[in-house]
């Protein structure tokens, strides 16, 4: 069991950071013996512990006491610790101590962690506070250039690997269900419904643009294939009788995304009304946010969308800035789809402080707004499905990899080497920390002139080869919702292993978990697979050890 002792301010950030690293945990209660205690703040009476993990940028009680010294740090760092980097955000400090036995570094020679050991304690003495970094990524989130870091996930690895080095055991259920590697989440925006609405206006100049001249660019400098350039050039020529409805809409692809995702299911995102820009959205251009289809138009493919499996869902544009907007948006979608929305995703990813609360009360039980237009990576530094600190029900799905952000001029435009590098370097981090990755394919991009569906096929092999479990959006957070209801009761060790004593809110749910103890005395760990008993019996030593991802500190 983990104690906490931190201030009232940090009381929620503390829940939701426990939520995500899924272990037994509570608020310190005095008197009480606890495997761990983690402190951000003085301490005012004796702990009966034997690892003390202490995180604060500013000097302590236990400081002056163990001789530890601190020096202010105003640069924003990176900790390094084993092979893992950490962003720092929020206000460090540089520790000084001739007592340490090991050392964590920052981005120099500075020290920014201690270990400690007396009598029968270990102490560990971080120079920063862990909650005012959780609080930062959840509620403002990482600048692009630090896309690149699962920057949360890590610091609960490190956590994680600290418990370990002071020997004590270590229970928790990680997040992904049992035989999976990680959760795959595959969505798409319905930002166009065909090229049959657009007349001459700035998306089909825009498409003329892209299938002539950008074309001739793109396969001069390797980023389309010559066959795919003749293509859109023949797509141009065909598009007289694609309007006069002779030929097929090349940017209606629906029938395409059931053929290549069979037998995944997958969340698709549609508008509620044509020509509405929005209010108060700030971005350059922003009259083009209006889009020529309604919901009405396309009122059948949502029918054959839903009989093949799919999830439909909101893609919003005043849902964010308007809680009036929210409801009547949601029951936009809802008056063509005949079913309660679960999910939203804002269009063009408006959000503001207020959104998800608006959202929440509008009924939506998630939403997968929080990403990067510009890049790919992890904006909030994690892999894992959240609750944003207002609110009490909705869930955020983090966005972390989206088509346009890797291809579009305007934004990353990589090659195709290099984005399959960029997306296989977030898959492994899927693996090391478990979580979900959320890809953004939008509609029309399997067809031309993108022509984005090989890279697409692609990455759904990629996540079959790495035991990923595909699915929609509903399906990933209700997962998640049933992990977050499950309560630890009781935990017993004896002779023969440990018994684990859990309760889940919702015991009708017929979903699994993995619960997984670590010893902590060497580098390995077991995995019991539980769906609703309410006790299982986790033998030790085990004969079934798996090597930990990352090795335990010494």
């Amino acid at each position: 069991m983990i104690g906490i002792l931190t201030e009232e301010r940090h009381r929620r950030i503390a829940e939701e950071f426990f939520q995500l690293f899924k272990t037994p945990w509570e608020f310190v209660i005095p008197g009480k013996y606890y495997d761990v205690v983690l402190t951000t703040t003085d301490i005012r009476e004796r702990l009966n512990t034997s690892l003390l993990i202490v995180y604060s940028s500013k000097a302590l009680d236990v400081d002056s006491y163990e001789q530890i010294n601190l020096r202010e740090n105003k640069k924003q760092r990176v900790l390094s610790f084993e092979n893992e980097c950490i962003p720092l955000y929020k206000e460090s400090a540089i520790l000084i101590s001739s007592r340490s036995s090991i050392a964590f570094y920052l981005d120099s020679e500075d020290v920014a962690a201690l270990k400690i050991i007396e009598n029968e304690r270990t102490i560990f003495r971080l120079g920063y506070d862990l909650l005012d970094e959780v609080g930062y990524l959840l509620v403002q989130g990482q600048p692009a250039d630090m896309a690149s870091y699962p920057t949360l996930d890590a610091h609960i690895n490190l956590l994680r690997q600290l418990i370990f080095s002071g020997n004590s055991p270590l229970l928790e259920i990680p997040p992904m269900p049992p035989g999976f590697s990680f959760i795959a989440a595959l969505t798409h925006d319905v930002d166009f419904a065909g090229i049959r609405f657009h007349g001459c206006d700035h998306s089909m100049k825009g498409f003329l643009y892209r299938a002539n001249l950008g074309s001739l660019r793109r396969w001069l400098t390797g980023r389309l294939s010559l066959k795919n350039m003749l293509n859109n050039w023949l797509t141009v020529l065909s598009l007289p009788f694609v309007m006069a409805g002779w030929k097929k809409d090349f940017w209606m692809q629906f029938d395409k995304y059931i053929q290549v995702e069979r037998p995944f299911k997958s969340t698709f995102f549609i508008i509620p009304y044509k020509n509405r820009s929005g209010h108060h959205v700030s971005m350059l251009h922003r009259g083009r946010r209006a889009t020529k289809y309604d919901v009405e138009d396309i009122q059948d493919i949502i029918k054959k969308l839903l009989a093949a499996g799919k999830e439909v869902a909101l893609h919003g544009i005043d849902a964010w800035d308007d809680p009036i907007a929210a409801i009547d948006e949601k029951r936009r979608i809802e008056s063509f789809s005949l079913k309660e929305l679960k999910g939203v995703r804002m269009h063009w990813l408006c959000f503001s402080k207020e959104s998800a609360n608006f959202l929440e009360g509008a009924g939506f039980e998630y939403d997968s707004t929080i990403g990067y237009n510009e890049t790919i990576g992890f904006r909030t530094g994690t892999l894992q499905v959240f609750q944003p600190m207002e609110c009490q029900r909705l869930l955020e799905l983090p966005l972390h990899i989206q088509d346009t952000a890797m291809f579009y001029p305007d934004f990353q435009d990589w090659k195709n080497k290099v984005a399959w590098r960029q997306c296989r370097k977030i898959f492994d981090q899927a693996e090391k920390y478990g979580g979900v990755v959320t890809l953004l394919w939008h509609e029309r991009s399997l067809g031309p002139e993108r022509h984005w569906g090989r890279f697409y096929d692609r990455l759904l092999r990629e996540l079959k080869k790495r035991k990923a479990w595909i699915t929609s959006a509903s399906e990933i957070v209700t997962w998640f919702q049933s992990r977050r209801q499950i309560i630890f009761k009781a935990i017993r060790q004896n002779e023969n292993g440990f018994i684990v004593k859990l309760e889940r809110l919702d015991p009708k749910s017929p979903l699994s978990f993995i619960v997984r103890l670590h010893p902590g005395n060497d580098n390995r760990f077991i995995d019991v697979a539980w769906s609703h008993e309410p006790e299982i019996n986790i033998p030790f030593p085990p004969k079934n050890y798996k090597e930990r991802n990352t090795p335990a500190l010494i």
